[in-house]
């Protein structure tokens, strides 16, 4: 039963990062911009939406599996808990950093409606970023938020699967990120991932 239900969040979470991946790629948003390109600075808003909503049911109906882990005791547990508020503080600036409005989409219908949309713009208008937390390595982000997923002072085991699977959507997310960036910024894009650590900082 056990090995079932974990088949069931794999399942679940599987189907989360196919579905978003696929509508994240250049090539989607491209015929999305033949098709429909008034919708265009509408579209990663829309997206973000869409994403939080599936999540939101990926959640519910992952199932429960009533088996603890780890339960820590003290100091331990406060030094997870100081480990997940330097994380999420570490993701906060990384969004600052990339610019919230920009990645939430609002700032893309903000120029739509004051300034006109460019026809060059796929998704963001953000030039490359190359300091602050990306200085550490390439994926920020992902390293910052899974760390902040994982110091838990205590982890049951469908969260555990949970996170795996995050994870590993991370993972694969980012390959399909830098092949992006590779295209849109060339050889700065390369030149600064050269030697780079993917996820874990200072680890060249």
């Amino acid at each position: 039963m056990i090995a079932v239900k974990i088949l069931v969040i794999i399942l679940l979470y599987s189907t989360f990062g196919l579905v978003h991946t696929y509508l994240a790629k250049i090539a989607f948003k491209e015929k999305v911009a033949k098709q429909y390109p008034k919708f265009l600075p509408y579209y990663r808003f829309t997206y973000n939406v869409f994403a939080l909503l599936h999540f939101s049911i990926v959640y519910k109906l992952t199932p429960d599996l009533d088996f603890k882990l780890y339960d820590l005791p003290k100091p331990f547990d406060l030094i997870m808990l100081a480990i997940q508020y330097i994380s999420l503080a570490s993701v906060i600036w990384v969004f600052y950093r990339i610019g919230f409005k920009e990645f939430l989409g609002l700032s893309q219908i903000s120029r739509d409606i004051f300034e006109g949309y460019g026809d060059d713009v796929l998704d963001e208008d953000t030039d490359l970023i190359v300091d602050g937390p990306f200085h550490l390595c390439l994926h920020p982000l992902y390293f910052f938020t899974s760390l902040w997923l994982l110091a838990r002072p205590q982890m049951l085991l469908d969260y555990f699967i949970s996170i795996l699977c995050i994870i590993a959507y991370f993972i694969i997310g980012a390959k399909y990120e830098e092949k992006k960036m590779a295209e849109r910024f060339g050889d700065r894009y390369r030149d600064y991932a050269r030697g780079k650590s993917r996820f874990v900082p200072f680890l060249w």
